[in-house]
């Protein structure tokens, strides 16, 4: 929730979207490789967990996201590193990446086919959705990509069940603010209703019940971006946990979406530096000849569809380091911008999360 609130700061008029637990993935693999200032700063940006504790973490919930025929999660971790540049990964480093994080290490020589290779790597790995995640040549000094990536594919638990025009308010309570005539699909039945004193929203499970769509909107007095300013990790959490039963009438846009995000300043924001700085940044568990190596980007990208019979997303993070109608019936239509997260159930671990401003016709 803090990254997807620092991301919102930088983009606020962005359909905003990222995967806090493939960047969590990429993030926590790259720290078992610093020490030091470098490492503490990334355990305080993790949440004040140690790394070794997260580590565990890591690997029981990569574990426990099983999936069936109606509704699949795939998760898969990899390291890239380039043949020519003067680096050894110390065995420390490799047993904890091949062991608790299943990455499997390739070196290679970094040119347009190893571009070639990654591409093809998070293609197979998403289900196609992230077909391209290197645009760019691979740049001389790159010594390793750190990767992950993470898709799912399912069916709601009950379609919903019609469709027709609706009004929704983009933008809402901004200067840009404007109507738009979109798809809205309707569901009823026994959902579970969710809200605090500033927005309502729903969770709808997928076929299996071990994952959920969730969509919280602010009130028509709030702003999406207000909202998420005051909206605390541990109060989202509660009211998660803590759905009402109703007999609920929904209406939500049909809806899909693509994203791009580079997110160093929001990981700086959240107090991550030294990590990356070339002169502070601390890589002493990662490889021999560690001096100079920092993380030069984060780029994370994502993409989403929510249709009526259940949704498909997938999203691919890059860590690089380089040297240099009854009376109690609740009726809900998703009419102005809403925050919206895929959460494993047994935890609220979000699997994504974003903010959809506008709906892309």
């Amino acid at each position: 929730m803090n990254l997807l609130r620092e991301k919102v700061r930088n983009d606020p008029d962005g359909n905003v979207l990222i995967s806090p637990y493939s960047v969590m993935q990429a993030l926590a693999l790259t720290a078992n490789g610093t020490d030091g200032n470098t490492r503490m700063e990334m355990e305080q940006a993790f949440g004040g967990v140690s790394l070794d504790s997260l580590n565990v973490a890591m690997n029981l919930l990569r574990q426990s996201l099983v999936s069936d025929q109606q509704c699949i999660f795939h998760s898969a971790n990899a390291i890239w590193v380039n043949r020519n540049a003067n680096v050894k990964i110390q065995n420390n480093f490799q047993n904890i990446a091949e062991q608790i994080y299943d990455a499997k290490v390739t070196e290679d020589a970094f040119n347009q086919f190893a571009v070639n290779k990654i591409n093809k790597w998070f293609k197979a790995q998403t289900d196609g959705m992230i077909p391209e995640m290197l645009s760019e040549p691979i740049h001389q000094s790159d010594v390793m990509y750190l990767c992950n990536a993470a898709s799912m594919d399912a069916v709601w638990r009950e379609a919903f069940d019609g469709k027709r025009k609706y009004t929704f308010y983009a933008h809402d309570m901004r200067p840009n603010s404007f109507e738009q005539n979109v798809d809205m699909m309707q569901g009823a039945g026994d959902e579970q209703y969710l809200s605090d004193e500033n927005a309502d929203g729903f969770i709808k499970s997928y076929a299996d019940g071990k994952y959920a769509f969730v969509a919280i909107m602010p009130h028509d007095e709030m702003t999406l971006q207000a909202y998420l300013e005051q909206l605390q990790p541990y109060a989202l959490n509660q009211m998660l946990c803590n759905p009402e039963n109703v007999d609920l009438i929904l209406w939500v846009p049909q809806f899909s979406a693509a994203y791009e995000a580079h997110l160093i300043p929001e990981l700086q924001a959240m107090g991550m530096s030294d990590v990356f700085d070339s002169g502070q940044a601390d890589f002493s568990k990662l490889a021999d000849h560690s001096d100079g190596l920092f993380v030069s980007e984060v780029m994370q990208k994502t993409q989403i569809a929510v249709s009526m019979t259940g949704t498909k997303a997938a999203a691919g993070t890059d860590a690089v380091a380089v040297s240099s109608i009854e009376e109690d019936t609740v009726f809900l239509t998703m009419m102005r911008p809403f925050i919206y997260l895929i959460v494993e159930t047994d935890t609220m671990m979000p699997l994504f999360a974003g903010v959809m401003n506008e709906i892309q016709q």
